[in-house]
């Protein structure tokens, strides 16, 4: 083709165009749903509802999924979709739905750009069928991007490509949709569905158990457990207060023997051992304290009276006086003894109607400062301490009453303890995150020697709270009992009033044989006699001794003794656990979630620069073209057929495009669809000027 198309310019309706003839105006102006199409007007309106409202669908995931993770209630539709395992199935659904939708729109704006550039910028010849054909087949933008479609600048052409850029990019995201959103997913671990059950959390009453001496026995494992406590009643170790106390406190045994299970519990209510864990130690004043020595074998009687209360309401004994009569041997460490304390149910102390029994902890140095195998033969055989002529001297000092001897070395240090010996059987309620371990009694790395004094309780200690510091109950892994007024008076499952639990025999062997004379010895050395006193597992020896010797607190040691063997004697009769009771529960479940929100924040960026580029294409479409109906095939053959391209059209019909732009078109070539003798069609413009 030997012609040479000079450059056209925008549509306006004072334009003069003519190439042989005199110009003809435009029909009137079609409604914009004839110029747009029902269809394309129907998919642009549809699918930006499909859109938005699959978008609201992921907010609502997403925003559960914050809420889940928090600890908040996500809905029930939300959980409802969650533990079907239809969380990602959905995603995928919904991107689908959002996928079909960007595509259909960005077909339908590619061929309102596509006009754009027939009709106001104008475009090169050789681009013409293309752009012809793209307004009645609704192509892919990205099947446009890559032709030269403006033809100089500055020109409006630019913008247009602009617009068709940004339509290619915004389509080849839409693809994506499904792996951008599930790249916010991770699996987490949220509260579970609320779950009605009946479980077997204790055994019948009257059926027999077998003894277990649990004081000689190794823990085996440390279970998680629930607390109540209130702090502002406690008192610690203060050099000017004679007594501490744990403050009230009540302790409740998770009923699951799975660890998983314990560990991975968000809520219970149901029935479970409890216990006053409640603990308060004062320094005993004595009225006589006696130290004798037994030579064969060697071995220590301590015998005295001492005013049983700490001059505080909480206990009110039947007498003021309490004696103790304790026989154990030289040795480093504590011992607890017995005494004749009270045994009382009308006290401020319990919470729940219980027995408080005393004990005597017994702090010993005397292995290091008098023993017997340092002493004389003709030393006297038993020592007066305290008072204006004894051999020993007390000292006070906070909750214990100290001896030094006449070298002034300590030699013991005594603390009188109240405490709860029983389990109950009632009706709870716990609550609290999951844990993601229970504590284990390891060995330290680097032990000089395998001894009791080398175990590590660090992370038992943490569990019991009486690690330094304050731990809040998710920081030691442990749940938070809810303490209501129906605690104390509530019937359990066999429409009985709620009882104490007594102590099978071998708690009495341990805790209860301490009233009896025989204590229990916490030693760091192995010279005890199992034949005279009662022998603690190395285990509870460390717990019990690391306690004493870090915080100086009889009642915490005390306290965390007694969780530790009610947890052991618990657990002990889980296999013959037969009496079944109704429980409601939440577990902890593993399941894949939204756990961040930049996939989200892509999409919804998207989603927003989708509308934005629609509202601008089709607000240029209908305010600068006039020729176009989308959608029209006849019209889109029709509109390129002119003095123009004719000879072009002739010859194409065998030849595919490439050779068409070697053989018949000029490279310069450009022109606009416009209005020309009573028909629109291609046409070159008279006036050579820019594009406005």
């Amino acid at each position: 083709m030997s012609q040479s198309f000079e450059h056209f310019a925008s549509f306006r309706k004072s334009d003069s165009v003519s190439s042989s003839g005199s110009q003809s105006q435009f029909p009137p102006v079609r409604r914009f749903w004839d110029r747009t199409g029902k269809w394309a007007l129907f998919i642009l309106v549809g699918e930006s509802l499909v859109l938005l409202g699959s978008l609201g669908f992921l907010l609502f995931l997403w925003k559960g999924a914050d809420e889940a993770a928090a600890d908040r209630d996500p809905g029930e539709r939300w959980r409802a979709i969650v533990f079907a395992g239809w969380t990602t199935r959905a995603i995928t659904i919904a991107a689908a739905f959002m996928r079909t939708a960007a595509t259909a729109q960005d077909a339908f704006l590619t061929a309102m750009i596509a006009a754009l550039f027939l009709e106001s910028s104008g475009t090169k010849l050789r681009h013409l069928p293309a752009l012809s054909v793209a307004r009645a087949v609704s192509p892919t933008p990205i099947s446009l991007i890559g032709l030269n479609l403006f033809d100089r600048r500055p020109s409006i052409g630019i913008i247009y490509w602009v617009l068709l850029l940004v339509t290619s990019l915004l389509w080849i995201g839409s693809q994506f949709t499904s792996s951008i959103l599930l790249s916010d997913f991770a699996d987490l671990s949220i509260a579970g569905p609320n779950t009605s059950a009946v479980i077997k959390t204790m055994t019948s009453y009257g059926e027999y158990v077998t003894y277990t001496n649990y004081f000689g026995a190794s823990p085996p494992f440390f279970p998680r457990f629930a607390e109540w406590y209130d702090s502002s009643q406690s008192q610690e170790v203060h050099p000017n207060q004679p007594y501490v106390d744990t403050g009230p406190t009540l302790r409740a045994a998770v009923p699951w023997i799975n660890s998983d299970e314990r560990l991975g519990l968000r809520y219970y209510e149901g029935a479970s051992r409890l216990w006053d864990a409640r603990v308060t130690c004062f320094r005993p004043e004595f009225t006589n304290l006696t130290l004798v020595l037994e030579r064969r074998p060697y071995t220590y009687t301590v015998t005295g009276d001492f005013v049983c209360h700490d001059q505080r309401p909480v206990v009110e004994p039947p007498d003021d006086k309490c004696s103790i009569n304790c026989t154990f041997n030289a040795f480093t460490g504590a011992l607890i003894c017995g005494t004749n304390a009270l045994s009382s149910t009308e006290t401020p102390l319990p919470f729940l109607e219980s027995e408080k029994k005393s004990k005597m902890i017994i702090k010993s140095n005397l292995i290091h400062a008098s023993s017997p195998s340092v002493w004389p033969d003709d030393a006297k055989p038993s020592i007066r301490i305290g008072g204006g002529d004894g051999d020993w001297i007390l000292k006070k000092e906070g909750p214990w009453m100290k001896s030094f001897d006449s070298n002034g070395r300590e030699t013991l240090s005594f603390s009188s303890c109240i405490m709860d010996d029983l389990l109950y059987n009632s009706n709870v309620s716990m609550s609290g995150p999951p844990a993601p371990s229970e504590p284990v009694m390891t060995w330290l790395e680097t032990p000089e020697e395998e001894t009791r004094g080398s175990l590590d309780t660090l992370e038992i200690r943490r569990q019991l709270g009486v690690t330094p510091g304050s731990s809040t109950l998710e920081d030691r892994g442990i749940l938070s009992l809810e303490l209501a007024a129906s605690l104390l008076t509530v019937e359990d499952v066999f429409n009985r009033p709620v009882e104490p639990y007594k102590y099978s025999p071998s708690i009495e062997a341990g805790l209860y044989s301490v009233n009896e004379g025989r204590p229990v010895v916490f030693d760091q050395v192995s010279s005890i006699d199992p034949n005279i006193w009662m022998v603690p597992h190395e285990f509870h020896t460390a717990i019990f001794l690391h306690i004493l010797s870090t915080t100086n607190n009889p009642a915490k040691a005390l306290q965390a003794l007694s969780t530790i063997l009610n947890h052991m004697q618990a657990f002990d009769r889980s296999t013959t656990w037969t009496a079944e009771q109704p429980a409601s529960y939440i577990m902890s479940r593993e399941v894949s979630i939204p756990a961040s929100r930049d996939g989200l924040l892509a999409i919804v960026v998207l989603v927003a620069v989708q509308h934005v580029i629609m509202a601008v294409v089709v607000a240029l479409f209908l305010s600068r073209t006039r020729a176009t109906l989308l959608g029209n095939s006849w019209q889109s053959v029709a509109q390129i057929i002119s003095p123009e391209t004719l000879e072009v059209l002739l010859q194409a019909d065998d030849l595919k495009d490439s050779e068409v732009r070697r053989s018949y078109l000029d490279p310069a070539a450009k022109g606009l669809v416009r209005r020309h003798g009573g028909r629109s069609q291609f046409v070159k413009r008279e006036d050579p000027g820019l594009d406005p």
